[in-house]
């Protein structure tokens, strides 16, 4: 996927390097050096293996499961922008069901999150170091993500 983006001019040129296989040479490097470097620095803050699995795990789950919130809010915005517009499949029902169906999707998804941060379901949980990292490493992903995509889309329609 990274490499069809890059390709398209989306993401980085570097990752739409391949080798004479057509195998996405780019994209797996970078893949590879930034999971050593997550796992190595989550490695400092751990005292065993077994912290360091869940660390590594929750920072992982994490970061697939923050862009469900703004699809959440991006489907509601798109169905009362833009009702009438052909899709895939449309979900029937009033608009109170739409907000519920969302809040409940945010709501399990924020659940799911609090366990991953709070294993023993306790706040003391974030304030142990490789807790505090998952959080801080987590937010840091979302915000250099989004900044990457925003300034990608900006540099996309001055041109």
């Amino acid at each position: 996927m990274a490499r069809a983006a890059a390709e398209k001019g989306e993401l980085a040129a570097l990752l739409a390097r391949s080798n004479h296989n057509e195998a996405p040479v780019g994209a797996n490097c970078i893949s590879g050096f930034l999971a050593t470097l997550i796992v190595a620095i989550y490695a400092l803050t751990t005292s065993s293996s077994d912290e360091l699995f869940w660390e590594v795990f929750s920072f992982s789950v994490l970061i697939m499961m923050l862009p469900y919130i703004p699809m959440f809010l991006a489907f509601l915005k798109l169905r009362a922008t833009e009702p009438q517009q052909p899709r895939p499949f449309h979900i029937p029902g009033p608009v109170w069901f739409l907000y519920l169906l969302t809040g409940c999707g945010i709501l399990f998804l924020l659940w799911a999150m609090s366990i991953l941060l709070m294993p023993n379901g306790r706040l003391d949980d974030l304030l142990r170091p490789a807790g505090l990292m998952t959080l801080t490493g987590s937010l840091i992903m979302m915000l250099i993500i989004e900044s990457l995509l925003r300034g990608n889309f900006q540099s996309r329609t001055n041109t």
